[in-house]
Parts: structure tokens; C-alpha cells; sequence
């Protein structure tokens, strides 16, 4: 058991047999990422398995966040933030029941660059779609 995510479009999660976007697993700030700027996330009670309506504006500012977060890594300037202080700012983790590491570390820099690549493609290709984040733990 883990912390099993994805991402729809709107259109293909209307389909009987809906094939993801975007897969994770266990990434869990990405998990709070999603459920709080889902646009529908004041009206969730529980968040398993509940579809969350993403606007393509958030996951622009998703990518955003991802390559802050990596250039403070790659480019550290003395006396500003770690990027792990800039991690804990735009992209905190989140703890929970199978939900994973909660640490700063390689794993958390491999799952940034994971999801600015495949979130990018999946605006590329869909540019006329909504989306819809589910997780399943």
C-alpha cells in the first residue's frame, strides 16, 4: 500500500476506462500541492480517492516552484536560503498513513524534476484540457 497518485484530463477521468496522465508514487508534497490549490479543495472532506479539479494555471506554477527549488540547489549563493528552506516554502511535505519520506534529500530533488518534466508534457499535449488530480492510499 502507498500513496498512489494521478492526473486526468477532465475528458479521459469522464471515460469508463480512464488511462492517467501523470503517475507518482508516494510523492507526498506534491499530494498536498494538489489538494490545496484544487479548486474544489473547500468542499473535501476526505481526500482519498476524490477527483480534485487542477486549473492549468496551478500546474504552470507547479513547474515554477520545481525549477526554484532545483536552481537554489544547483546555484547556492551564501547567505540566502538552502534549497531546502526554499522546499520547505513552496513544496512542503506532507506526512501521512503510507504516504512516504518526509525528508529534503536526493529522492525529494528526483521527484522535482520527475514532475516538471511530465507535467510539462501533459500541457504540451492537452492544451485545451481541465484536469483532475486523484490519489489513492
Amino acid at each position: 500500500m502507498g500513496l498512489d497518485m494521478y492526473l486526468y484530463t477532465k475528458e479521459d477521468f469522464e471515460k469508463p476506462s480512464a488511462k492517467e496522465s501523470c503517475y507518482w508514487r508516494k510523492v507526498n508534497w506534491l499530494h498536498r500541492y494538489f489538494t490545496e490549490v484544487a479548486t474544489n479543495a473547500d468542499e473535501v472532506e476526505n481526500d482519498n480517492l476524490t477527483p480534485f479539479f487542477i486549473r492549468r494555471e496551478d500546474l504552470k506554477l507547479l513547474i515554477t516552484h520545481c525549477a526554484e527549488i532545483l536552481s537554489s540547489c544547483v546555484f547556492p549563493i551564501e547567505g540566502e536560503p538552502t534549497w531546502q528552506d526554499e522546499a520547505e516554502t513552496w513544496l512542503p511535505t506532507q506526512s501521512g498513513f503510507f504516504f512516504g519520506d518526509t525528508a529534503y534529500n536526493e529522492w525529494y530533488l528526483n521527484d522535482l524534476v520527475h514532475t516538471m518534466d511530465k507535467v510539462a508534457q501533459v500541457l504540451a499535449d492537452y492544451p485545451d484540457e481541465e484536469f483532475i488530480y486523484m490519489a489513492w492510499y
